[in-house]
C-alpha cells in the first residue's frame, strides 16, 4: 500500500505459487492521484492520473530439456496530461500578440499572457498553467509474450520468443497555454505489433561460443487528429480546422549471428557479429482543411519505402587479472528511412527521407578492487552519425503558396552529420558493512560536422522554400556536457529489525532543447534530490520517501514553432509560439509492504 501528496494512494499485490514442474506469478497494482500536480488558472488542476496494471506469468518445465513461459500484461491509464506552458515573450510571438488583441477587444477572460523573459512561463509560475479547454489522456495496452526453450544437446539451446502488443490511446490537449481558444487538438489511434524470434546458441563446451537467429516484426497503426485554430475561424463548438487520418505499417525481418572465441585460458576473448536488416514502411494519409475549403492529399498519398543494410560489431576483451578487464569495441547502427507521418502537403509527404547510419567506437575498463568491496568502471566512446534524421517544423503551403491546415507541418529530413564523444565513470563501494556508496560522472562533447537544412522555413518572394543552408554552428539538442550522480545507502539493526536510509542526488548540465537553439529554449542545469527511509521487521516493511525534495521545476521539454531566423540586430525576432513542459514537483509519501 502507498499514499502520498496530491491525494495519491495505491496498492500492489504479487503472488507466487509453484509445484514440481510448474509455477505461476500473479501481479496487480492500482494507483490513484486525484489531485493534479499543476493548478489551472482557468479552473481546476491538471496532471492527475489513474493507473491499473495486471499480469500473469506461467512457467512449465516438464523435464530438464524443455521450458515454456507465457506472460500476459494489461495496463490502463486515465487522467490528464501535463499542462503546456506558453513561453512567448512579447508581441513578436504570435500567440502572445493574439492575447493582447483579445484583451484589447474585451474578450473574456481578459489578461495578456506573455512572459516578458526568455525561458519563463507566461503565467509567471511554473506551478500554474492556463488551459481553457478540457484535456484528457487515455491509454490501454495488452501485451502477451511466449518463450519456449529446448536444450537440443548438452551445449546447444534453441529458443523461440513471440510477442503481441496492442494499444489504444485517446488524448485531447490545449496546446496554446492561454485561457483563450487559440490552438487545441484531439489525437487518437491504435497500434498493433507482432514479433517472432528463433535463436540457436552454444554457450559452453568449446572455446567458440555463438548464437544465430531470425527475427521478424510486423506493426501497424492509425492516427486521427482534429485540430482547432482560431486564426482560421473555427472553434471547439464547430468543425475542426483540420482532420488528419494516417495509416502506417512496417514489416521488418533480420538475420543475425555473433560469436566469442576465447584464447589464453579464456583471458583473451574476440567478438564478432553481424545482422542483416530489411524494413518496408507503408503510409497512407489524408488531410482535410475544413474552413478554407476541402484540401485532400488523397487516400493513397504517401507510398511505400524499403531499406536494408548490414550492421556489425567487432571487439576484444582481455582479463588482466580475475578482477581487471579491459575491452575495445566498434559497431554500426542503422535506422531505416521512411515518410513523414505528420506532413500536410503532398510535396513533403511523398519525398520521404533516407536511412540514418551510426558508427560507434568504445573502450573501457571494468574492475573489482579493495578485496571485492569496490567496483570501478571507465568507458570512453565516440559516435559518428551520417545522414541524420531530424524532425523539423516547416511551413504548410500548397503549390500556389496558400496556407494548408494549421500553417505548419512536421517533416523529417536527412540534415547532415554529427559527432558525439565522451567519457563515463561509475563506481559502487562498500565503505563499511553498513554503508554503500555509488556514483557516476559523465562528460559529453557533441557537435554537428555538417547540417544543411532550411531550419527556419526561409521562403523567397513567391512563398517557395529556399534551398538548405549550412547550420553546423548550432549545438545538438538534448546533449548536456556534464552530468553526475551520487547515492548513499546506510543500513542499521534497530528494534529487532533493519533500518535503511537512502539518499541520492543527480545533476545535469544545461543543454539546448530545440534544434534551432532559439533564445530562451535552452534547458537550464538542474539537480534532483531523492531520499527514503525503510524499516524491515519479519515480513513487514514500512518506508517514507521523498522525490525531488528541493522542488526542482526545470523544464523537461521546450519547443519553438516556426521561429523567424535571428539577425545581427534582433537575436529573437519572433515565433508562431513557444511552449514547454516541466518535471513533476516535490512529492512525499509512505509505503507499507507485507510478504506472505
Amino acid at each position: 500500500m502507498r499514499a502520498g501528496e496530491y491525494d495519491k494512494y495505491g496498492g500492489a499485490l504479487l503472488y507466487n505459487y509453484g509445484a514440481e514442474h510448474w509455477a505461476v506469478k500473479l501481479t496487480a497494482a492500482v494507483e490513484r492521484q486525484n489531485e493534479g500536480y499543476l493548478d489551472n488558472l482557468a479552473g481546476g488542476d491538471t496532471w492527475d492520473r489513474d493507473l491499473d496494471r495486471y499480469g500473469v506469468h506461467l512457467l512449465w518445465e516438464p523435464n530438464e530439456i524443455f521450458t515454456a513461459e507465457a506472460i500476459v500484461d494489461y495496463s490502463n491509464l486515465d487522467g490528464t496530461p501535463s499542462g503546456v506552458f506558453l513561453t512567448d515573450i512579447d508581441s513578436k510571438d504570435t500567440f502572445c500578440f493574439l492575447t493582447q488583441v483579445f484583451d484589447s477587444l474585451g474578450v473574456p477572460p481578459g489578461g495578456v499572457y506573455c512572459s516578458g523573459k526568455p525561458g519563463e512561463p507566461a503565467t509567471g509560475d511554473r506551478d500554474k498553467v492556463a488551459l481553457d479547454g478540457k484535456v484528457w489522456n487515455e491509454l490501454e495496452q495488452w501485451q502477451t509474450t511466449f518463450r519456449l526453450t529446448a536444450n537440443v544437446t548438452e551445449d546447444h539451446t534453441l529458443t523461440y520468443i513471440g510477442s503481441w502488443l496492442t494499444m489504444d490511446d485517446d488524448q485531447q490537449h490545449d496546446g496554446d497555454g492561454t485561457p483563450y481558444e487559440i490552438y487545441h487538438f484531439r489525437r487518437w489511434g491504435d497500434f498493433d505489433q507482432v514479433t517472432h524470434e528463433l535463436r540457436l546458441s552454444r554457450e559452453s563446451g568449446s572455446p567458440l561460443t555463438w548464437q544465430v537467429g531470425l527475427y521478424q516484426e510486423f506493426a501497424e497503426g492509425t492516427l486521427n487528429q482534429h485540430t482547432v485554430l482560431t486564426l482560421l475561424g473555427c472553434d471547439l463548438g464547430g468543425d475542426p480546422c483540420t482532420y488528419e487520418f494516417t495509416r502506417s505499417s512496417s514489416d521488418t525481418y533480420s538475420i543475425y549471428g555473433e560469436a566469442d572465441y576465447a584464447l589464453l585460458d579464456e583471458r583473451l576473448v574476440f567478438t564478432a557479429g553481424a545482422r542483416y536488416i530489411n524494413q518496408t514502411k507503408k503510409l497512407d494519409r489524408e488531410v482535410f482543411n475544413i474552413p478554407l475549403g476541402s484540401f485532400d492529399v488523397g487516400p493513397h498519398a504517401g507510398g511505400t519505402r524499403t531499406d536494408s543494410d548490414i550492421i556489425y560489431r567487432l571487439g576484444a576483451r582481455y582479463h588482466f587479472t580475475d578482477d581487471v578487464m579491459g575491452y575495445l569495441m566498434t559497431s554500426t547502427g542503422f535506422r531505416s528511412g521512411g515518410l513523414s507521418p505528420r506532413a500536410q502537403t503532398p510535396q513533403v509527404l511523398e519525398r520521404g527521407y533516407e536511412p540514418e547510419t551510426l558508427t560507434n567506437y568504445e573502450a573501457g575498463l571494468r574492475t573489482t578492487l579493495l578485496d571485492g568491496t569496490l567496483n570501478f568502471n571507465v568507458t570512453a566512446f565516440r559516435m559518428d552519425y551520417e545522414d541524420m534524421q531530424i524532425e523539423l517544423a516547416v511551413p504548410s503551403l500548397d503549390e500556389q503558396g496558400n496556407v494548408v491546415g494549421t500553417g505548419t507541418q512536421l517533416a523529417i529530413e536527412n540534415a547532415g552529420e554529427a559527432r558525439f564523444e565522451g567519457v563515463e565513470v561509475e563506481f559502487a563501494w562498500m565503505a563499511a558493512d553498513w554503508w554503500r556508496l555509488s556514483g557516476n560522472l559523465g562528460w559529453l562533447d557533441a557537435e554537428y560536422e555538417e547540417l544543411f537544412v532550411n531550419i527556419w522555413g526561409d521562403q523567397d518572394a513567391n512563398g517557395n522554400l529556399l534551398p538548405p543552408q549550412d547550420e553546423s554552428n548550432l549545438e545538438p539538442r538534448r546533449a548536456p556536457e556534464w552530468n553526475y550522480g551520487l547515492t548513499s545507502t546506510m543500513t542499521f539493526a534497530a528494534g529487532g529489525g533493519e533500518l535503511s536510509w537512502r539518499i541520492s542526488y543527480s545533476w545535469t548540465d544545461d543543454y539546448e532543447g530545440t534544434i534551432t537553439n532559439y533564445p530562451g529554449s535552452a534547458i537550464e542545469d538542474y539537480g534532483i534530490l531523492d531520499s527514503s527511509l525503510i524499516y524491515r521487521v519479519d515480513r513487514w516493511q514500512f518506508s517514507l520517501f521523498g522525490r525531488n525534495l528541493t522542488d526542482e521545476d526545470a523544464w523537461t521539454h521546450t519547443y519553438v514553432v516556426n521561429p523567424v531566423r535571428p539577425t545581427a540586430t534582433d537575436p529573437a525576432p519572433g515565433t508562431l509560439w513557444r511552449f514547454a513542459l516541466r518535471r513533476p514537483p516535490r512529492e512525499i509519501g509512505a509505503e507499507l509492504l507485507y510478504q506472505f
